[in-house]
C-alpha cells in the first residue's frame, strides 16, 4: 500500500513539474507567435478593403517564418492564376448580357408583329 501511495505522490509531483514547465514555456513563446500571427493579419485587411496586396513581415527564421515566406511566395502565384480567370469571367459576363439584349430585342420585335388576340395591327 506505502508503495502505490508513495508511486501516486511521485507522479502528482512530476505532473505538477511538467505542467509548470509548459506553463513557463507558453508564457515565453506566445508573445512572439501571437505578435506574428497580428501581423499576417494586416496585409488580409489591407486586401480586403482596398483589393491591394502586401506582403507580411517576417520575424523570424522559425516554423513560423518559414510559413510568412511560403505565404509571401504563393500570393504572387495566386494572383497570377486569378487575375486572367477574371478578366475571361467578365468578358464571359459581357458577351452573355449582350446575347441575352440581343433575344430581347428579337423578341420585342417578334411581339410587335403578332397580332393581338385577334386585332389587327394599327387599330389601337
Amino acid at each position: 500500500m506505502r508503495e502505490v501511495s508513495g508511486s501516486i505522490g511521485l507522479e502528482g509531483v512530476l505532473w505538477a513539474i511538467a505542467l509548470r514547465v509548459g506553463y513557463l514555456l507558453s508564457k515565453k513563446l506566445q508573445p512572439t507567435h501571437l505578435t506574428t500571427l497580428l501581423l499576417w493579419t494586416e496585409p488580409a485587411k489591407v486586401h480586403s478593403k482596398k483589393r491591394e496586396l502586401l506582403s507580411a513581415e517576417k520575424m523570424g527564421d522559425d516554423e513560423l517564418g518559414l510559413i510568412n515566406d511560403a505565404f509571401n511566395q504563393m500570393l504572387p502565384k495566386s494572383i497570377s492564376l486569378i487575375r486572367p480567370r477574371n478578366t475571361r469571367l467578365r468578358e464571359k459576363a459581357e458577351i452573355e448580357s449582350t446575347n441575352m439584349k440581343l433575344r430581347m430585342r428579337s423578341r420585342s420585335e417578334e411581339l410587335k408583329n403578332r397580332p393581338c388576340l385577334g386585332w389587327k395591327r394599327g387599330l389601337l
